[in-house]
């Protein structure tokens, strides 16, 4: 590749698995239309954002914690948002963070998809909600995704998959989303 063109193309490059502080903020938000998010949650919101080794996946959680970190003091449904970055070591592991930190969100970046059966296994068994940023996921069965499309963001819900995860998403939401209506 000629060093013109790789300076051209270089921003693109760069950006990719990247997350902008807009789609987490809008994640967020969304999070906010499930009628059930307090209930289900403890006296905070606990976000685990899993990633991997792979490059991409940590530039996915790194800008996710550098977008929760710029916005300051978050709350979603008037509880306060505490987010961790998990470097995921394997099901087992994953089973065992969830016992012991209590997590209500798994964040599941990008690059995880051979994992991704047995995440969504875990997050379905303790009523926890899936989420992520690849478009991709929502048809491999995450619950709530937001990525960036031509225009702007986009907000997709896997409806059967929300459920079994025990959320109640208002039709507001559901009306401003892609709606996805089988599991995988």
């Amino acid at each position: 590749m000629t060093p013109l063109l790789l300076a051209a193309l270089w921003p693109a490059l760069a950006a990719e698995g990247e997350v902008s502080q807009r789609q987490v903020l809008a994640l967020l938000r969304a999070l906010s239309y499930d009628r059930l998010l307090a209930e289900r949650a403890g006296p905070e919101l606990r976000v685990a954002i899993l990633y991997t080794d792979d490059a991409r996946s940590r530039r996915c959680a790194l800008s996710a914690v550098g977008g929760l970190e710029a916005a300051g003091a978050l709350t979603v449904q008037g509880l306060p948002l505490r987010s961790e970055a998990l470097h995921f070591q394997g099901l087992d592991a994953l089973d065992v963070g969830i016992h012991e930190r209590g997590y209500d969100v798994l964040l599941i970046c990008d690059s995880m998809e051979e994992a991704l059966p047995g995440m969504l296994d875990l997050s379905r068994e303790h009523g926890l909600t899936s989420a992520g940023f690849a478009r991709a996921y929502v048809d491999a069965g995450v619950a709530l995704v937001v990525s960036e499309g031509q225009g702007g963001l986009e907000v997709h819900v896997n409806l059967p998959a929300s459920r079994a995860e025990g959320m109640s998403l208002s039709s507001r939401l559901l009306s401003l989303a892609t709606v996805t209506r089988e599991l995988p």
